[in-house]
């Protein structure tokens, strides 16, 4: 919907706004594409019965009148927009800053809408919110406008002088960046102060409701960061889980293995055990045979010491007495040497003399023995 003057004339957005707006349901007995006059008139009654029907009383616009506002007369606009302001006076929340300064309680809402501004302007010097004529110069707005997004306004660096060229500018770059239509404050009403003051609430309204979509939008952006990072912590758990399974299952196979082993030891045991029982009487007897075995090797074991001992003694002497012995016959050895000296040299003259007559005699057969060759040779 493009205007809020026109846009409610068929009754078919005007339906879905009032759904929207008390969170309900109209039914299907609407015309959802009005051609003729009285179609719209019948969806425009429908919607004005269906807010009646959630508490809204005191309607001062008939069906016959959202109609008839395509005309876009004075009066029919008036009618529109008092009809918009009794909605925002049902349905709008106003931000909860503590006790009301006119104190009226038919005014709530519209000090809470000033005393929200107040709050929001408070960091400005040369701004000061004292009733809706403080709106005048044009500086509220831009104010308004450098707390929404202090990337559309320097507040410091423009020149404030001129109050029309201020409204001007806070409701172009509203209506641009923010999206609340301009359309519903006129900048030269605003500078000499014959705008309604029910105009300007509305205006402001529509300020206070796109800081609250802008905190909400934060919000959810937040959430949806938590979101994701609930969506890592849980894949991180699955992941846990999924390794603590495998390491369940295999200490479950261990455990199935040990309690096997555990059994089989615990048989192995039992039967020792009897083994043990039956069997402790024999190696008792077995342990004390061996014991006096071993005494008694121990005994012989002692007299081979002792014997070993004797025989040392005896061997030491016997040695003593062969060693005496050995020195005489050394000493008698050397004596014979000496007599045998002059032997052997009369021996070495007569074997020089049997060796030159056994050479006489070699020369004296081989004469012979060639004569008697000779003397066969020469015997026919």
């Amino acid at each position: 919907m493009d205007d809020i003057i026109t846009g409610f004339s068929d009754g078919v957005n005007l339906i879905h706004f009032l759904e929207q707006l008390v969170k309900g349901d109209i039914g299907n007995k609407y015309s959802k594409n009005p051609k003729l006059k009285v179609h719209k008139i019948t969806n425009c009654f429908l919607a004005l019965n269906f807010l009646q029907g959630h508490g809204v009383k005191g309607l001062t616009i008939s069906a016959e009148d959202l109609v008839d506002a395509s005309d876009l007369n004075e009066s029919s606009v008036n009618l529109i927009l008092g009809f918009c302001w009794m909605l925002l006076r049902q349905f709008q929340t106003t931000p909860d800053l503590g006790d009301n300064e006119g104190g009226a309680k038919e005014n709530s809402f519209e000090m809470r809408m000033l005393e929200w501004c107040r709050y929001m302007l408070s960091g400005y010097d040369d701004i000061s919110i004292t009733g809706w004529d403080s709106f005048q110069d044009g500086k509220a707005l831009l104010g308004l406008v450098e707390q929404f997004d202090t990337k559309l306004v320097n507040y410091k660096g423009l020149d404030k002088s001129d109050p029309m060229n201020n409204a001007k500018t806070a409701l172009r770059i509203a209506e641009e960046r923010i999206n609340i239509p301009s359309e519903l404050i006129d900048p030269e009403d605003l500078i000499t102060g014959q705008i309604s003051d029910k105009n300007l609430v509305l205006y402001l309204t529509l300020f206070y409701n796109a800081f609250s979509d802008k905190d909400s939008l934060t919000s959810r952006e937040s959430l949806v960061a938590r979101l994701h990072s609930l969506e890592e912590d849980i894949d991180t758990v699955l992941s846990q889980r999924e390794t603590l399974e495998r390491t369940k299952d295999i200490l479950e196979y261990t455990r199935t293995e040990l309690t096997d082993n555990l059994s089989l030891l615990t048989t192995e045991r039992d039967e020792l055990l009897k083994w043990k029982n039956v069997n402790l009487a024999d190696w008792e007897e077995e342990r004390q045979a061996l014991l006096n075995k071993i005494k008694e090797l121990q005994e012989n074991i002692n007299m081979l010491k002792s014997a070993s001992s004797e025989s040392s003694t005896k061997l030491q002497s016997v040695n003593e007495k062969i060693r005496g012995e050995c020195d005489d016959l050394q000493s008698k050895k050397a004596n014979l040497i000496e007599k045998k000296k002059p032997i052997k040299r009369t021996n070495k003259y007569s074997n020089k003399e049997l060796q030159q007559r056994e050479k006489g005699k070699r020369i004296n057969g081989g004469r012979c023995r060639k004569y008697a060759k000779r003397i066969r040779n020469q015997s026919p």
